[in-house]
This record gives C-alpha cells, sequence and structure tokens, in this order.
C-alpha cells in the first residue's frame, strides 16, 4: 500500500483486482493466460497456493506480557446499562 493516498488504488480498482484473483482461482483454466493488473493468472494462482502452504506455519498464539494489567472491555449491553458491570 502505498503511503500516498493519491496513489493508492480506489474502491473499483480494488475490487477489480479481488475479483481478477477470485476468477484466476476458481476459473484457471479461463484465466492463467490473462494478464491484469502486471500479474497474469497462473501467478495469481501459484501466489496462493504457496500461501496456504505457508499458513500452518503461522503462529497465532499472542504472548502474554505478565506485568500487564489485562482488562475485559464492556459489551455493548453493558455500557447501555442492562448489566451492571460494577457488582
Amino acid at each position: 500500500m502505498n503511503a500516498n493516498p493519491n496513489q493508492r488504488p480506489i474502491v473499483d480498482e480494488l475490487n477489480g483486482i479481488l475479483h481478477f484473483w477470485h476468477q484466476s482461482i476458481n476459473n484457471y483454466e479461463k484465466y492463467k493466460d490473462i494478464k491484469e493488473f502486471e500479474y497474469y493468472g497462473k501467478e495469481i494462482k501459484e501466489a496462493f497456493e504457496e500461501a496456504d502452504k505457508e499458513i500452518p506455519n503461522i503462529s497465532i498464539s499472542r504472548k502474554i506480557n505478565p506485568d500487564a494489567i489485562y482488562t475485559k472491555i464492556p459489551s455493548s449491553s453493558q455500557l447501555r446499562g442492562n448489566i451492571d458491570i460494577y457488582d
């Protein structure tokens, strides 16, 4: 993502990119040799397949700081006064 907002894609461009990615994966035979947004459909599919291999290796556990004070954020019903959060 570009730091300059004027050089970022607009919603319609993002929609087009995501649509091309979706079609490159789900309609591979039709889109594998089509080039849009500087990439061929086959490159998109290969990138997603490679990323899928890495997903099991990604740690989603959070490290807990024993010196930190963790608090629960009140739910919207608690904020509306339906439940007394001070009991």
